[in-house]
């Protein structure tokens, strides 16, 4: 079984699943049976792939796969682990459940690039980033990524952030501006009471 595993969970990743020893093992098998020798380019195109301790962990000690072999031993690696062992190639060579897995991984990848990014930027470098990165998108890329911001949020959130826009806003202003602001607030005040008397004596 093992000897076809390497061909067959390609084709049907949502049938099959292994262990990252057992698809390795299985891969081999597969090369022994094929006379493929490890490594020959007239074989196939063949990576280093770190196995069985990833690259991430300190792993030092490789073996020969072929590509669409590493692709998916990245994947099972991954798994394994509880970390992103792959690079983003790998989902050009995977379909079904495999496929899945892989983006799973991927935007794990990315969200630990953001963090770390986080962690060695100043908040400067950071609004700079967020500003050309908001630069490059069309309006309805900005557009769908708010609404999907805005559909995340809690009400207390979104009270929260209105909270602090208003603050803000406040802290931008001069005095004559919050003063002006002010006397139109108390206006339209005074002229809601007026319209409510008025109101109040046409009925009476």
């Amino acid at each position: 079984m093992l000897a076809c595993a390497a061909s067959a969970l390609i084709n049907m990743p949502d049938k099959i699943m292994l262990t990252q020893q057992e698809w390795v093992e299985g891969c081999y098998a597969y090369y022994a049976e094929n006379y493929y020798e490890p490594g020959n380019p007239e074989d196939g195109e063949w990576e280093d792939a770190h196995y069985p301790v990833p690259k991430c962990e300190g792993g030092e000690v490789t073996i020969k796969l072929l590509k669409h072999h590493h692709a998916l031993q990245g994947v099972l690696q991954s798994e394994e682990y509880g970390r992103p062992c792959i690079w983003g190639w790998e989902a050009n060579y995977l379909e079904g459940e495999m496929l899945e897995m892989c983006k799973k991984w991927l935007s794990e990848h990315g969200r630990r690039c953001r963090t770390a990014q986080i962690a060695t930027t100043t908040p400067e470098q950071r609004s700079e980033l967020s500003r050309k990165a908001n630069a490059a998108r069309t309006p309805e890329q900005r557009s769908e990524i708010a609404r999907k911001r805005e559909a995340a949020q809690t009400s207390e959130q979104r009270s929260e952030r209105n909270r602090r826009a208003r603050l803000t806003q406040l802290a931008a202003q001069t005095p004559e501006q919050r003063s002006e602001i002010a006397r139109k607030r108390e206006a339209a005040k005074r002229l809601a009471r007026e319209a409510a008397m008025l109101q109040s004596v046409t009925k009476a």
